[in-house]
């Protein structure tokens, strides 16, 4: 079927082409999404965002559109019940306020695929109703599991948007970045191994962008495999493989509410028996502002891992900020 000129189709998702700026009228349901467009230079198109989105903090006046049905003040050990209860009994973790979309008539929705879990996804929007659809907005789905994947997202929005220069501008500042990394690391030998943590009750491994963070800050990721889903992992792994730093990076937390869930981590009697832990290189990340989002901030997080990994070769000011040592 032919598509008029001003759509097209990307990774087989239909995408709207708008005819000129003044016709931009943006709805992220996702934080990565909206980091992508502010780093784009389109905060001023964007009419609406997620519950989650709150970076950067000018975006924060945009309505809403999104609400979660998790209680995020629990334990650990207590949201992962929640979230499995309700994925058991065919129950959303997200609502979608199509009345306010409708109200806000965007262009474009920017959504995810890659986790049902982190963000509001592709599907549930789809199958959301139509008013979305009566406001004339297609869907743009983010894909991103490493940084390649992030690369593709950002001109995927900025064609989208009609920037594709700009695009490819912001795409080629943030690789300079990574090459920077890649450089200093080269002249490094050593490559201390790694265990990162998504989740710490139950124990869960790091997966997609993480393990290539990893690797390209100079680490050697014992569990992770880059591009792949997260997984539990036993005690009994850990121990057995024994890193020489360890990363505490709980999904959707960030510094603060990570920290609550570590007396009980600590009180574990395998805590004590890890090198990492007794040689002071067990770390706390802020998940939710830089690793946890398959944003523009992953190469912060790169520069993260680095500085960690490497002290005497990198220093880029994150630590307290981003990281502290447990």
């Amino acid at each position: 079927m032919d598509l008029p000129p001003s759509r097209k189709r990307q990774g087989g998702i239909l995408i709207a082409q708008v005819d000129s700026m003044a016709d931009l009228r943006i709805l992220s349901l996702v934080p990565a999404g909206t980091e992508i467009i502010a780093t784009l230079g389109l905060s001023d198109y964007l009419v609406g965002r997620s519950h989650e989105c709150d970076y950067p903090a000018s975006i924060t006046d945009r309505p809403s559109c999104t609400r979660s049905f998790i209680d995020s003040d629990r334990s650990s050990g207590a949201i992962h019940q929640q979230v499995r209860e309700r994925l058991q009994q065919g129950l959303p973790l997200y609502q979608v306020d199509t009345e306010q979309i409708e109200v806000l008539k965007p262009t474009f929705i920017v959504t995810q695929s890659h986790c049902p879990i982190c963000a509001v996804g592709e599907e549930m929007v789809a199958n959301s109703g139509d008013d979305h659809q009566h406001a004339g907005a297609d869907v743009v789905s983010l894909q991103a599991r490493g940084l390649p994947g992030l690369w593709e997202d950002m001109l995927r929005i900025a064609e989208t948007a009609g920037i594709p220069e700009q695009g490819k501008l912001k795409v080629k500042e943030l690789k300079h970045r990574v090459v920077d990394v890649i450089e200093k690391v080269a002249a490094i030998a050593e490559r201390p191994s790694v265990i990162s943590l998504e989740w710490l009750d139950p124990i869960i491994g790091s997966g997609n962008w993480i393990p290539e963070l990893i690797e390209l800050a100079g680490g050697d990721d014992l569990i992770g495999v880059g591009e792949q889903e997260v997984s539990e992992v036993s005690w009994e792994a850990i121990c057995r493989l024994d890193p020489a730093k360890l990363f505490l990076l709980p999904c959707g937390l960030n510094l603060t509410e990570a920290r609550r869930g570590l007396p009980a981590l600590q009180q574990r009697p395998e805590w004590g028996q890890l090198r990492a832990v007794k040689e002071g290189e067990a770390y706390l990340l802020d998940g939710q502002s830089y690793f946890n989002r398959p944003g523009p901030r992953l190469v912060d997080s790169l520069e993260i891992a680095a500085e960690i990994l490497h002290p005497e070769t990198f220093d880029y000011g994150f630590r307290g900020q981003a990281w502290e040592t447990v």
